[in-house]
């Protein structure tokens, strides 16, 4: 899964480099529709958004056609405590979740608030280091 997810996140970095302008920004009359970052939380992400802290941001994408977020979270802590504080913190920050579920070393929890739906993907990176996927879908 981490192959998959390295190699996802490459195609689109080349993808977004072919199409779109030197900032790695791909974009349409002079407005950026696709953004590809890295390191920091988009302003898309809605403020009371959870993050666990210690966390490190790896890749972002920002889909403003559709609505879209992904950001990649590196977690120092085992898998079993990051799906915990997912499923803890989603609720007391005001999301609905309509399922959580998975197995030894990865996990996925679907949520809602308002408009926002989305999805988190946890998976065991390494023995101290977890890797979680956050989708939002702001329409």
């Amino acid at each position: 899964m981490r192959r998959f997810l390295v190699l996802a996140v490459a195609v689109l970095v080349m993808l977004a480099a072919a199409c779109g302008d030197d900032d790695g920004t791909t974009t349409t009359d002079g407005n950026a529709n696709v953004i590809i970052g890295s390191g920091e939380i988009p302003d898309s992400v809605p403020e009371d958004f959870p993050f666990p802290a210690g966390s490190l941001i790896g890749s972002t994408l920002v889909d403003r056609i559709n609505t879209r977020t992904e950001v990649e979270v590196r977690t120092p802590a085992q898998f079993a405590d990051v799906v915990q504080f997912w499923n803890i913190n989603l609720v007391n920050s005001g999301y609905v979740i309509g399922e959580s579920n998975g197995g030894e070393t990865r996990w996925t929890i679907e949520f809602s608030k308002g408009a926002t739906a989305g999805t988190v993907t946890i998976v065991a990176a390494d023995v101290s280091i977890t890797q979680s996927v956050v989708e939002l879908n702001l329409a």
